[in-house]
């Protein structure tokens, strides 16, 4: 369970990172930037909600 809360704060801590990149490339109005950095974005917060399910699932087997 520990492990799990350590790769959410990091994966939460990449999200972050991302979305500042991703305000910057819209300023900048370079569009295909903010997509590929939307798209990572996206693939980040899948991972975050498998944590949480593995994380559900291990709490359900105790």
């Amino acid at each position: 369970m520990e492990n799990s809360i350590n790769i959410l704060r990091f994966l939460k801590k990449e999200r972050k990172i991302l979305s500042n990149k991703f305000n910057d490339a819209m300023q900048q109005k370079n569009i295909s930037k903010a997509l590929e950095i939307k798209v990572r974005q996206d693939s980040i917060c899948d991972e975050i909600i498998n944590v949480y399910d593995s994380m559900i699932k291990l709490q359900s087997n105790e």
